[in-house]
């Protein structure tokens, strides 16, 4: 009886899955600090204020992420998942 087997397919999507998250997360902390460099097609302000707004872009169908733009240079402070985030890596 081989009872470690059907693991092994478990284990391989979850490190598959955690590999899919880390480097999306890696590439949009990467864009902290640069230039809004993003389409108008993609974005929509979701919050504005005198400092900051907060733009709202798709990546896929169902993944929303949330860029957080200095008013002053356009430069990127933060992002966040809007949506599930799972439904941006998947």
């Amino acid at each position: 009886m081989l009872t470690g087997c059907p693991a092994i397919p478990i284990a391989y999507h979850l490190s598959k899955e955690n590999a899919g998250k880390e480097t999306f997360e890696k590439n949009w902390n990467s864009t902290i600090g640069r230039y809004r460099d993003i389409p108008r097609d993609y974005q929509e302000a979701l919050v504005e204020t005198r400092t900051a707004t907060e733009y709202v872009i798709r990546q896929k169908q169902e993944c929303q992420i949330g860029l957080l733009v200095n008013n002053s240079d356009s430069t990127i402070i933060a992002w966040r998942y809007v949506s599930e985030p799972k439904k941006c890596w998947e």
